[in-house]
């Protein structure tokens, strides 16, 4: 088994992508001269030439083009192998990934109930609109929206099916209040990627008139749901978003009309290699029990 040098490896990888020595040695803090004797070496080792080189530049040959995106791949492993050793070895720490609204809305009000449950294990969260590569990078599990439920590589757990729902403050919509004409009746809250949806909505209460005009528009879940409770209207949002604001009586759901499959489901993803960690089985259970405790 041929096993190059791991220093030269690097050295290939970094003249590949700079596409000068120098720039290699900026980069990994060597002198040229050095990244050129790995470079060489790995040559010896391998019996091909992985470079044309010129005076001010070094171009990849065919098999040195061949050669790069496994050698990519492989110290892409090593390095996240060592970061999450390295990790889990210095402290428990569990990086979540979820959309803003989400992580806002239902997980950061939550976290102190996990943090009381498990104090050795700290929770951090990764706030971000883009599906992060959990192989890549250190963010360990993620939440993430799919109407089919399968994601390639991933281990998926079924959370729960997104359902969209009418909120309000109660002083806005008096219990006495009836037909969903009379809500409409009242300034209307949207999210701008859901544009159309009030009419959506009227459809599936029976009214034959489209939904009037949101008087509202704002980019985020978690700015209608704040809208709602400022009484600036009736704003149509996820259910998991509100259902600690309906408990204690801030919002109400004023009809049990209600949208479903938009989205499809949220569901708790994670690596196939980590099935066995710990800490994501405790992160899983802990998320169960608190969709228990809302139903």
């Amino acid at each position: 088994m041929i096993l190059p040098p791991l220093t030269a490896l690097r050295a290939f990888e970094a003249c590949a992508t700079i596409g000068t020595f120098r720039g290699a040695a900026d980069r990994l803090n060597v002198t040229p001269s050095a990244i050129s004797h790995q470079i060489r070496q790995l040559e010896e080792v391998l019996g091909v030439a992985l470079f044309e080189r010129s005076t001010r530049r070094v171009r990849l040959t065919a098999a040195g083009e061949g050669y790069l995106p496994s050698v990519r791949e492989a110290l892409r492993l090593i390095e996240a192998a060592t970061a999450s050793l390295t990790r889990h070895a210095d402290q428990r720490r569990l990086t979540v990934s979820a959309a803003p609204s989400h992580a806002m809305g239902w997980l950061m009000p939550r976290i102190p109930r996990f943090q009381m449950t498990y104090p050795e294990v700290e929770l951090r969260l990764d706030m971000s609109i883009d599906w992060v590569d959990l192989r890549a990078t250190d963010v360990d599990v993620a939440l993430r929206y799919s109407a089919s439920g399968h994601f390639p590589g991933l281990i998926a757990h079924h959370l729960f099916d997104e359902v969209i729902v009418p909120v309000c403050r109660p002083d806005l919509f008096a219990e006495g209040d009836s037909g969903p004409e009379a809500l409409l009746a009242l300034p209307l809250v949207e999210v701008s990627y859901r544009s159309g949806q009030w009419s959506h909505w009227c459809l599936a209460a029976g009214v034959e008139d489209p939904a009037p005009d949101p008087g509202l528009v704002v980019d985020y879940d978690t700015v209608a749901v704040e809208a709602a409770l400022d009484g600036l209207g009736v704003a149509l949002v996820p259910r998991a978003l509100v259902t600690r604001h309906v408990a204690i009586g801030r919002l109400r759901i004023p009809f049990p009309v209600r949208l479903e499959g938009v989205h499809g489901a949220c569901h708790l993803v994670y690596p196939a290699e980590r099935r066995d960690d710990p800490d994501i089985a405790r992160f899983h259970a802990w998320l169960k029990a608190e969709l228990a405790r809302e139903d």
